[in-house]
């Protein structure tokens, strides 16, 4: 198993190491934003969909 890039910056120095943990924390928590405000915006989606009373939505150009 290879090593997590944070564990290989390590052995290159503590600053490295140092800012790749803070990336690694912002990527984090930029990732678990974007999963909040996906979950928002398909929650807003389906109650949009339940409120005209369809049973399916899509916006796919192969549905046209």
């Amino acid at each position: 198993m290879p090593l997590p890039i944070c564990a290989v910056h390590t052995a290159t120095g503590p600053k490295q190491a140092r800012r790749c943990a803070e990336k690694c924390g912002l990527a984090r928590e930029s990732a678990k934003l974007a999963a909040e405000m996906v979950a928002r915006v398909y929650g807003e989606d389906m109650a949009a969909k339940e409120d005209a009373g369809l049973k399916f939505a899509s916006a796919a150009a192969h549905h046209d």
